[in-house]
């Protein structure tokens, strides 16, 4: 017994070096396999727009506070900027902004209000005031954002007298020494907050009442295709130049207007439909010029606007 209890003893005392040696190689190779953490890079913030189609990671949006554009201060009253463009070749455009307090993580619209001859400049606020004052209200209303967070602009003109959005109807012609009409530095406006916030693309809208519902009746046909909807309240285009296109049109008139003939409205629409484009139309009996409370009052204007996106 005293022989095999020494002999015991001599085997564990090769056997506790021995497998102390075998952890230590464990270990080691264990180690050997953990890889060494790497940081992720840190991106780059970001205010371009995304590229047509782009599908957009999860979570990518506006943060809680958008800053302003350049050239923007308080505006007259809340939520409004008051802001000022100058193109490229020199001609200025003011305009007032609405920025949401919160995208949700989201793309935002953009929904463009032009507003009627009462509106136009000199003078701070007059595109918010006034007969504008049903469709402003309603853009930036509580409600409205509060379920379609969204980015509100209010171009003011400050034309010559006798120029209002309209121009010509059709594209001004090469070497036209004029300055920019007021509807093209509206979408020069438009390129600079696609390319400078998280805006989507496919979900750009205008409305206009008036002379402004001219202006969204010549977007129509000068733009095919730029808006996912337009809204003309008691305005008028020119039918001969009306092009399938996939924005879609909700129209507003009153059938007896004594300022814009209701007959502007009813042929725009009948154009669109044998170019076989969508168009929704509302003609209130028995009014005239001024419905603009009236239409902007639509029960299903809102949803209806939002719903609209233009095609992949």
């Amino acid at each position: 017994m005293t022989r095999r209890a020494n002999g015991g003893l001599v085997f564990l005392s090769f056997l506790v070096p021995a497998l102390a040696l075998l952890g230590l190689t464990g270990c080691a190779k264990k180690r050997q396999r953990v890889p060494v953490p790497v940081a992720p890079p840190t991106p780059l913030p970001s205010t371009s727009a995304p590229e047509a189609g782009r599908a957009e990671p999860p979570g990518l949006g506006p943060s809680a506070a958008l800053a302003p554009p350049p050239g923007c201060a308080a505006g007259p009253k809340a939520p409004w900027l008051d802001c000022r463009y100058e193109s490229a070749s020199g001609e200025t455009l003011r305009y007032y902004l609405a920025l949401p307090a919160t995208g949700g993580g989201e793309l935002l619209p953009i929904v463009t209000v032009l507003h009627g001859s009462s509106g136009s400049g000199p003078g701070v606020g007059s595109a918010l005031n006034g007969s504008q004052r049903a469709a402003v209200d309603l853009w930036t209303s509580a409600e409205t954002q509060r379920n379609h967070p969204s980015i509100i602009l209010a171009p003011q003109a400050e034309p010559p007298p006798g120029e209002t959005w309209v121009r010509a109807w059709r594209v001004p012609a090469s070497g036209d020494g004029r300055p920019k009409e007021a509807l093209t530095l509206v979408m020069e406006v438009l390129g600079m907050l696609e390319a400078r916030y998280p805006v989507d693309r496919r979900r750009l809208y205008l409305t206009g009442q008036s002379m402004g519902g001219f202006g969204a009746w010549l977007a129509y046909t000068r733009y095919p295709g730029y808006f996912a909807a337009i809204v003309p309240v008691c305005g008028g285009g020119d039918p001969s130049a009306v092009i399938a296109n996939p924005t879609a049109v909700w129209a507003f008139h009153g059938d007896e207007d004594a300022v814009v003939p209701v007959s502007r409205a009813r042929e725009m629409v009948a154009a669109i439909e044998a170019a076989g484009g969508t168009v929704r139309y509302r003609e209130f009996a028995g009014l005239g010029h001024n419905i603009f409370a009236k239409a902007y009052s639509e029960p299903e204007l809102v949803e209806w606007l939002f719903r609209q996106r233009l095609p992949e």
